[in-house]
């Protein structure tokens, strides 16, 4: 048997999570290899966090920091230690066992990271789809939908911290499903164990839905679960034990009971006493960022949806919204409907015209041409500036929109039920669109003019699609709904109560951010609503209308295309890697310098093994004169050194500014010609329109300029 045939027979006997599970890992090796290991986009600085935690853990006395995450990004001893508290140092220990085995790079970190705790998290995450809702077709569909979402997954791989939010959740589950198993009871408490050493926020989260599906799956019987789960509880309560010890040995059991307060109250409620807790965290050398409540958190609707309407588009969360009402709708109306729709005389008639089409490649060539006539209108052609009239924004899309008005008169004329329910989608669908800008969502999509207003033209064709399919009967299916519903309801619950119980964490420390821990829940949500969607496009193609075959092809098409155009879209504005002063900074020329910088100080200060400290507030700096020199005004709010008062920290070496939307770099003061003589334009990055993206600046202190001056 030659190779070709042997790999042909092969083929088969592979498993389809393998072989999914193969093309996710070259598609990760590709941007891997592609950005030298370093996909940057949100908090990738958390895996040279993770790296300086490694070293101080290596180098730094024990009795500095008693095993937590020391936030010192410093070589030097007397600068040392500077704790975080507020949780555990599981990633960060992973890190460390890495650092120790001698992989101290960011990138061989990455790697390993994802082959060890990723590739195992997508097996199980497989496995818990399918279990869950008894269908291939909805597993993959779930786990491609997870998997392409750039922004709020797939870029998250590559952060050696929070990696983990997906491996603790979906292998919980599993070690949970599987739990007759003795190996599994041992891994699930394990995880139960790292899982309360880790964020605290997300360990109640996981632990209220892991028990939620329990008392489901259990059908709430209590003695059962209390005499075969009961060992479990040991697993939290041993990790929260420990982390008590190391800050009791830390700080004292008075100062203890502080941080927990001042943390807890800081984040969620307004407070008078904040100069207080400043002076607290301070005195004691204790990391705390200062997230206060001085503003209402969004409410709980607004925070659900963030994401996705930022991220997505309303046509997206409409589409969700249409495709759930699918099975729901067919299900109950199929009984009143099942007599009122029939095919007409008019097919008929219509199929006269396309007897070409059974020709295979004339079908094939006609069916290609209307896609992209179609696609063409949707994501190209459309306007609707506000400077036109009525009619001329009508008339652009005129040959899809009658289409759109056809099928709808057509299909709904003698069903007065049908007509009803659909006039009241597209009611909505109009009020939807004309209040989207109500909504206060900072839609990314809202800035490219080819996105701006198609999503009003989208939901109309979703409508479109969805009543053009009312007549198709399903193809049976076997999705165990109730299975979906039991995760989509733990979930659920175990988020409302995290959003009662601590909604300004969760809104700082994960929404706003993008953080992965909604899209776990939504993962259900959409792919049950994609599930029927594809299905429905299915059973369109294998209807003998002719114009049904090419309707399903476009819609699918275009659904397709606008999904993945997103996620085009989404690296166009994030960037694969938007932190390329990193490898500006690798050079000898580096080694060992200082920084002052308006960003996360983890990457720079180690790449270099210098100190660096951050003051978010850079830009809006202001030069000072004192015994005539001059000075820079920062906040030395997050000058996190032991030695904080030593002048070392008043002279880096080098100012690095990173531009965000709201602050660009163009408007920092040091760019001001008349300081021109004391400040070394070092290195800079622009964009197309001349604002910096970032720039490194090198002050000289040999001139009249004295350095920093704290305020």
């Amino acid at each position: 048997m030659n190779l070709k045939a042997h790999i042909k027979n092969l083929m088969p006997a592979i498993r389809l999570e393998t072989k999914i599970i193969g093309l996710f890992a070259l598609i990760f090796c590709f941007f891997f290899y592609f950005t030298d290991g370093t996909v940057y986009v949100f908090d990738n600085n958390e895996t040279f966090s993770s790296l300086w935690h490694a070293y101080n853990f290596l180098n730094i006395d024990f009795n500095k920091h008693y095993g937590l995450a020391d936030e010192t990004f410093s070589t030097l001893v007397e600068s040392h230690s500077f704790v975080h508290t507020h949780q555990g140092n599981f990633p960060r220990l992973f890190a460390f066992l890495l650092y120790f085995l001698g992989f101290t790079k960011a990138n061989e970190q990455i790697l390993l990271t994802f082959f060890i705790a990723g590739i195992p998290s997508f097996f199980c995450l497989y496995k818990v789809l399918l279990s869950t809702s008894n269908s291939k077709f909805f597993s993959v569909i779930g786990i491609i939908f997870l998997f392409t979402n750039f922004i709020l997954f797939f870029q998250w791989l590559f952060v050696t911290y929070r990696i983990w939010y997906f491996y603790f959740i979906f292998t919980s589950f599993y070690f949970l499903i599987n739990f007759e198993n003795k190996f599994y009871k041992l891994l699930i408490f394990m995880n139960l164990f790292f899982l309360f050493y880790f964020e605290l926020i997300f360990a109640i989260f996981l632990s209220i839905a892991l028990t939620i599906f329990l008392f489901i799956s259990e059908n709430f019987k209590i003695k059962k679960i209390i005499s075969n789960y009961y060992f479990l509880l040991f697993a939290p309560i041993l990790s929260i034990f420990v982390l008590l010890l190391q800050l009791y040995f830390l700080y004292g059991y008075d100062n203890l009971i502080k941080d927990i307060t001042y943390t807890f109250t800081s984040r969620n409620f307004s407070t008078d006493s904040i100069e207080r807790i400043i002076e607290f965290y301070s005195s004691n050398n204790i990391v705390f960022w200062h997230n206060f409540k001085v503003f209402d958190s969004p409410g709980f609707f607004s925070l659900f949806f963030y994401n996705d309407i930022k991220y997505y588009g309303f046509f997206i969360v409409a589409l969700l919204l249409y495709s759930i009402s699918i099975p729901l709708f067919k299900n109950g109306a199929n009984t009143l409907l099942s007599k009122t729709i029939s095919y007409d005389s008019f097919y008929s008639y219509i199929n006269r015209f396309v007897f070409l089409f059974s020709n295979k490649t004339i079908f094939f060539i006609a069916t290609f041409i209307l896609i992209f006539i179609n696609n063409y209108f949707i994501f190209n052609f459309i306007s609707f500036e506000n400077n036109l009239t009525i009619f001329e924004k009508a008339s652009k899309p005129f040959f899809s929109i009658c289409l759109f008005l056809y099928f709808y008169i057509f299909f709904t004329k003698r069903n007065y039920i049908l007509l009803a329910y659909h006039t009241f989608f597209t009611i909505c669908s109009f009020i939807l669109y004309l209040l989207r800008d109500n909504f206060q969502f900072d839609s990314i999509f809202y800035h490219y003019d080819n996105f701006q207003n198609y999503d009003f033209f989208a939901i109309l064709i979703n409508i479109f699609f969805i009543i053009i399919t009312l007549d198709i009967k399903f193809i049976k299916n076997d999705l165990n709904v109730k299975g979906i519903f039991n995760f989509i309801i733990s979930f659920f619950l175990a988020y409302l109560f995290i959003f009662y119980f601590s909604p300004g964490y969760l809104w700082s420390g994960y929404e706003s951010r993008a953080a992965p821990l909604l899209i776990f829940l939504k993962l259900f949500i959409y792919s049950f609503s994609f599930y029927y969607l594809f299905l429905y496009l299915r059973d369109v193609f294998v209807s003998r209308v002719i114009i049904h075959k090419y309707l399903s092809i476009s819609f699918l098409t275009s659904v397709l295309f606008y999904w993945f155009y997103l996620q085009f879209i989404s690296i166009s504005i994030y960037g694969l890697n938007n932190y390329t002063f990193l490898q500006k900074i690798e050079s000898k020329l580096f080694y060992q310098a200082s920084f002052l910088t308006n960003i996360y100080p983890a990457s720079v200060s180690f790449i270099t093994k210098g100190w660096a400290f951050q003051d978010d507030n850079l830009i809006d700096s202001k030069i000072k004169q004192y015994d005539d020199k001059l000075y820079l005004s920062i906040d030395d709010k997050y000058l996190w050194f032991a030695d904080s008062e030593n002048d070392i920290y008043k002279k880096p070496d080098y100012i690095l500014c990173y531009s965000k939307k709201v602050n660009n770099c163009n408007n920092f003061v040091l760019l001001d010609d008349k300081y021109s003589n004391f400040i070394k334009l070092k290195d800079y990055k622009k964009m197309s329109n001349g604002d910096y993206i970032w720039l490194l600046i090198k002050p000289d202190y040999n001139s009249n300029f004295g350095g920093l001056i704290y305020e």
